[in-house]
């Protein structure tokens, strides 16, 4: 589950369910590291920018992992 939240208040903005194939890619435990490791690492830029709304899209077919302001 893909999920834009509201960086001031947390609030549930947006949400999007992640198809299979996207999390057969995180079967492997050291991809699952590899994961939470990258989500920390955006919450904590999150957590420097002025407050949102933003949100994470991924596309897969570039390889790119992109932050929006809205």
């Amino acid at each position: 589950m893909a999920l834009a939240v509201d960086a001031l208040t947390g609030s549930l903005e947006g949400q999007h369910r992640v198809d299979s194939k996207a999390l057969s890619q995180l079967h492997a435990p050291e991809a699952q590291e590899r994961c939470w490791r990258l989500a920390h690492n955006i919450l904590v830029a999150l957590r420097r920018l002025p407050p949102g709304p933003y949100m994470l899209r991924m596309d897969a077919s570039n390889r790119v992992l992109e932050l929006r302001s809205s």
